[in-house]
C-alpha cells in the first residue's frame, strides 16, 4: 500500500527531475502562450520545484530560529523591540511559521473544494480530512517527492521503479521500510529534530 504509493511518487518525481535537466522544457516553454505555460508549469516541473522550495524554506526557517536562539541574537533583537515598542518586530520573531506554511499550502485545496462542492461542504470536507490526519500523509508525500526530485537534479539518472499493479495489503518488515525511507525521511527528520 504505502510503499507502492511512495515508489510511484518517487518514479514520477525522478522523471520530472530529468525533464528539468533536459532542454525539452525550455523548448516547449518557447512555444507556449502565457496561459498554456502556466498550466504546463503547475502540472509538471513547477509543481515539483515549488514542493522542493517549500521543504527548503522549512529548513532555512528552522536553522535560522536555531541560530537566533543559540547565538543570543534573537534575545537582543527582542529586547530592542520591547524597548522601542515595536510590536511588529516582536510578532515577527514569535511567529509560528510552520503552522502558517501548512495553512498557506492548504488554501488552493480549500478553494478547489469550494468551487466543486460549495462553502459548507468544503468546510466539512476539510475538517474531516484533518480528523483523518491527512496532513501527516501529505507531509510524508511532500518529503518523498522532494527527495526524489532533488536527488535526480543533483545526481541525474532517474530509473525505472517497479511499483506493482493493484493495491497490495501485506506485512512489511521494519528493515525493508527503513531501507526504503531512511534517506528520504528518517535522516532528514532527525536532522530537523
Amino acid at each position: 500500500g504505502l510503499n507502492q504509493i511512495a515508489l510511484f511518487e518517487g518514479k514520477v518525481a525522478g522523471g520530472n527531475g530529468e525533464q528539468v535537466l533536459s532542454r525539452d522544457i525550455y523548448r516547449l516553454g518557447q512555444l507556449f502562450d502565457f496561459f498554456r505555460m502556466l498550466s504546463f508549469y503547475v502540472t509538471t516541473v513547477g509543481f515539483y520545484f515549488c514542493t522542493m522550495l517549500t521543504v527548503l524554506t522549512v529548513y532555512i526557517f528552522l536553522y535560522g530560529k536555531t541560530y537566533l536562539a543559540l547565538s543570543g541574537v534573537g534575545e537582543s533583537i527582542q529586547n530592542r523591540a520591547d524597548i522601542q515598542g515595536n510590536k511588529a518586530l516582536s510578532v515577527a520573531l514569535n511567529t509560528q511559521f510552520l503552522f502558517q506554511i501548512g495553512v498557506f499550502t492548504a488554501i488552493p485545496m480549500i478553494l478547489g473544494f469550494i468551487l466543486e462542492e460549495g462553502v459548507l461542504t468544503a468546510f466539512v470536507s476539510f475538517i474531516t480530512m484533518q480528523f483523518q490526519l491527512c496532513s501527516i500523509f501529505f507531509t510524508f508525500s511532500l518529503g518523498t517527492r522532494t527527495h526524489y526530485f532533488g536527488r535526480t537534479i543533483l545526481h541525474g539518472g532517474a530509473k525505472y521503479r517497479a511499483t506493482g499493479r493493484g493495491f497490495v495489503v501485506r506485512h512489511i518488515k521494519f528493515a525493508e521500510n527503513y531501507r526504503l525511507y531512511s534517506r528520504s525521511h528518517f535522516v532528514k527528520g532527525l536532522e530537523v529534530a
